[in-house]
Parts: structure tokens; C-alpha cells; sequence
């Protein structure tokens, strides 16, 4: 899969979102914060599994558009954002922009609060 698929996705399903193409690749997970949680707690998964499991490559992930459903979550927060540019677009040179609400209704994402403030 990649990112023509993505966009299939998005107009078979009438998201309202687009896949923006970039000059250079995006950072991967790896490269990320990790929410604050340690690499101890949490697994990554090998590049294989990551394809197997979402039909697109580490670094390239969408919420969703994948062959089978897989568990989303979705920080509160990003809720009251209009716009979400970020998630993987399908290839490693490009990003999805679309609503929060959008990723709820396609992924059926759980709303979760990710960071939690004293």
C-alpha cells in the first residue's frame, strides 16, 4: 500500500483530508518523544510487522485505510484542533492533513488523554 491508497481511502470513505507530499521524508517514531513513556514499558514493532499489520511502511503509517482493523487512540486535545498535520501519509515523503474528528469516524479512535496534567 501507499500513499495513492491512502487517498482512495479517504475519497471511498468521503473524508474530508488530503495527503500532503513533501520534499524530504518524515520522522519516524523512533525519532519522536514516545509520550513520555519509556522504551522499557513499550515495544516497537520491527518494520516487518508494521507492514504486515497496516499494509504501509515505518515512518508512513495512517490512522487508518489499513486491511484490517487495528486499535486507535486519539489525544483529547487534538479533538479541539481543526486541523491535524502529522500523521503518516501513506509514503515516507508525505503527511496527512485532516480533521480529528475525520480519524475518530474512519478508525473509530478511542479518545484518550495521553498527557495528564497534575
Amino acid at each position: 500500500m501507499d500513499d495513492r491508497d491512502l487517498e482512495a481511502f479517504l475519497a471511498t470513505h468521503a473524508l474530508a483530508g488530503e495527503v500532503i507530499r513533501l520534499q524530504a521524508h518524515t520522522p519516524t517514531v523512533e525519532t519522536a518523544a514516545h509520550l513520555g513513556v519509556s522504551r522499557k514499558r513499550v515495544k516497537l514493532a520491527d518494520a516487518a510487522s508494521v507492514q504486515a499489520f497496516t499494509g504501509y511502511p515505518v515512518g508512513a503509517v495512517p490512522p487508518f485505510g489499513h486491511p484490517g482493523p487495528l486499535p486507535t487512540l486519539i489525544d483529547r486535545r487534538v479533538l479541539a484542533q481543526p486541523q491535524a498535520a502529522g500523521a503518516g501519509g501513506g509514503a515516507g515523503d508525505a503527511l496527512l492533513r485532516i480533521a480529528p474528528a475525520e480519524i475518530v469516524r474512519a478508525a473509530q479512535a478511542q479518545t484518550v488523554d495521553v498527557i495528564v496534567e497534575d
